[in-house]
């Protein structure tokens, strides 16, 4: 099942959470967006971001960044997206804001089914079970606030300890997400965060499961040895390409 990340994304202009935060960051918060960035806090820094701007400028910047406006048809005929058809019989999961894969589904002749966009994990658990060709958004879509999670209030409304039940139902779906198949990573970086701690708990506690990725070998040796060691930590296999500049990713 692919899981597409921001690396698809930004081949068609649009910015991943990092150059988003920075980009919208008033000069009065900048260097405390970049600080909590550099140690890895995308949640914390999207929300003091948007206990900065409020709740309405939040959701333009986001509206603003993640909108249709840069997908043409034609541009999605070439490229990356236009083979995930090719590969994607059943679900396909991604936690990106924007439309591109839905618009690409559609542009190759293999449109989705339905998407479900942020946490329904009635209506995940359904398509897992019937193999159905839906998009499955996990964090939400653009153009709703209430279903994104972005912001730290964000995941603590969707993921945290209230109400109970809510947390058990997705903490169990995003479980069977990562142990009920092989997952291929597509665009997606998998640097610390939510996604792979849950990757490294699941390969921690079920033996034998198997993911994979597709990903630049990083130049340095030390990195790309740290990489290694890192992705099987998370019981993914790398699938490693080489490209000595951005268009050598071909993405398009």
């Amino acid at each position: 099942m692919p899981f597409v990340g921001a690396g698809i994304s930004t081949a068609f202009g649009f910015k991943d959470w990092k150059a988003l935060l920075l980009g919208a960051a008033p000069p009065s918060l900048a260097q405390i967006i970049k600080e909590q960035l550099s140690a890895n806090l995308y949640e914390e820094a999207a929300e003091t971001l948007l206990k900065e701007l409020g709740a309405d400028a939040f959701q333009n910047m986001v509206a603003a960044s993640a909108g249709d406006s840069n997908l043409e048809p034609s541009s999605l005929r070439v490229g990356t997206v236009s083979l995930l058809p090719l590969i994607a019989g059943g679900p396909v999961m991604t936690t990106n804001f924007d439309r591109v894969l839905e618009r690409a589904f559609e542009a190759n002749g293999a449109p989705f089914e339905s998407v479900i966009s942020g946490p329904r994990p009635d209506l995940i658990v359904d398509a897992l079970h019937g193999n159905r060709r839906v998009l499955i958004k996990l964090h939400g879509d653009w153009q709703d606030r209430v279903g994104r999670t972005f912001a730290q209030s964000d995941c603590d409304a969707h993921y945290g300890n209230e109400p109970q039940q809510k947390r058990v139902l997705l903490v169990g779906v995003e479980s069977l997400l990562f142990s009920s198949r092989s997952l291929l990573f597509i665009g997606a970086s998998l640097g610390p965060g939510r996604t792979v701690r849950l990757l490294q708990e699941v390969h921690q506690n079920y033996a034998g499961i198997r993911h994979f990725a597709i990903m630049a070998v990083p130049r340095d040796q030390g990195a790309f040895e740290e990489k290694e060691k890192h992705l099987r930590s998370c019981g993914v296999l790398p699938l490693w390409y080489l490209a000595d500049d951005p268009g050598q990713h071909a993405c398009r």
